[in-house]
C-alpha cells in the first residue's frame, strides 16, 4: 500500500511542538518532534514567534502521557516497516529505531520485575517478532545519534553466560544457533505457569523451534535467564525433523552451567514488548502479528 504524502509542517504546528518540548522536556515529545519536522536541508528558514517559556506550563495528565506513548509506539512500528525484521534496515533507520526504543524504555511507567506474578502474567502468551538489530551500530561515528545500552551483571556470575556482541540484523541467536527471521513468521511464547520460553521460526520450507526453561535473574529485576535445551529443525513441511538439543548439553559441560542466555524486558504493555539479549541484540515484538504496517 502506498503511504500518503506527509504535508510540510506549518509554522503554527512547529510552534506548538516547540512549546510542548520546552514545557515538558520529555524524551518522547522530543523524538516525536524530530519524527514530524522536516530536515534542515528541506525546511525554509522562517522562524515562528518565540513561545512564552516563562509562563507556568499546564499540568501533564495521564491522558496526555498515554497519548504521547501511543504516538511514539506508532512511530516505532512505522520506522521498522519494510525492513524484513531489521535485515534490510539502513544505518539511519537503525539509529532512528534505537532512539525511539530508548525513549519508550526510559518512560516505562512501572519498572518490570519478573519475580512479580502480575508482570509475569503480562509477559505470558505469544508475541510476534517484528524487528531485531544490535543495540549499537557497528562502524558508526561517535557523534551519531545512538543511545548506549550497557547491561549490568552480564555474565550472571557462575552462569558464565556468553556476552560477545551478535552483530547480525534480522537474525536471532539461541546459544550459538543463529536463525534468519527475515523470510518468515517468528513468534516467541512464554508459558509462565511452566516457566518455559519457546521460539518458533517458520519459513515456506523450514520450521525451527528452540525452547527451554527460564527463571528470573537474582541480579536484574527485568531479566529472565534461559537454559535452552531443545532445538528441532523441521524440513519439507516437517516431514523430516532434525533434533540438535545435544548441542546445549555440550555447551553446558564446556561452560559449567546449563544457563546459556538471558533476555531483559525493557518495555512492556498489552500491545508491545521490547527486549535486550545477552549478546546485545534488541528485539521489538507485538501481540498482533500484523501490527507493523506494510
Amino acid at each position: 500500500d502506498e503511504s500518503p504524502a506527509v504535508p510540510s509542517l506549518s509554522l503554527v504546528a512547529t510552534q506548538q511542538r516547540l512549546e510542548i518540548m520546552l514545557c515538558y522536556s520529555s524524551p518522547l515529545s522530543f523524538l516525536l518532534l524530530l519524527a514530524t519536522t522536516t530536515t534542515v536541508a528541506d525546511a525554509a528558514f522562517n522562524f515562528p514567534s518565540i513561545p512564552n517559556v516563562f509562563g507556568k506550563p499546564s499540568s501533564t495528565t495521564a491522558s496526555d502521557v498515554g497519548s504521547t506513548v501511543q504516538k511514539t509506539k506508532a512511530a516505532l512500528l512505522k520506522a521498522i516497516s519494510g525492513t524484513k525484521n531489521g535485515k534490510d534496515a539502513t544505518p539511519q533507520q537503525q539509529r532512528t529505531v534505537l532512539g525511539i526504543v530508548a525513549a519508550l524504555e526510559e518512560n516505562q511507567v512501572v519498572p518490570i520485575e519478573l519475580s512479580n506474578p502480575q508482570d509475569l502474567q503480562k509477559l505470558d502468551g505469544t508475541w510476534y517478532l517484528q524487528y531485531t538489530s544490535p543495540s549499537s551500530i557497528k562502524g558508526e561515528e561517535e557523534e551519531s545519534f545512538e543511545p548506549t545500552w550497557k547491561p549490568e551483571f552480564a555474565k550472571e556470575g557462575d552462569s558464565n553466560i556468553e556476552t560477545k556482541p551478535f552483530q547480525s540484523k534480522g537474525t536471532i541467536s539461541a546459544a550459538g544457533i543463529a536463525v534468519d527471521t527475515s523470510a518468515g513468521l517468528t513468534k516467541q511464547t512464554f508459558d509462565v505457569e511452566k516457566l518455559l520460553v519457546i521460539n518458533n521460526i517458520t519459513t515456506p520450507t523450514t520450521q525451527v523451534v528452540v525452547s527451554g526453561p527460564f527463571r528470573p535473574s537474582p541480579n536484574v529485576p527485568n531479566r529472565g535467564i534461559v537454559s535452552f535445551d531443545t532445538a528441532d529443525i523441521g524440513l519439507f513441511n516437517n516431514k523430516i525433523v532434525v533434533s540438535l538439543g545435544w548441542i546445549f548439553d555440550i555447551l553446558a559441560k564446556v561452560n559449567g552451567s546449563k544457563d546459556n542466555g538471558w533476555l531483559e524486558t525493557t518495555y512492556l504493555d498489552d500491545e508491545l514488548r521490547i527486549g535486550r539479549g545477552n549478546k546485545g541484540t534488541m528485539f521489538v515484538l507485538t501481540r498482533d502479528a500484523n501490527a507493523v504496517p506494510s
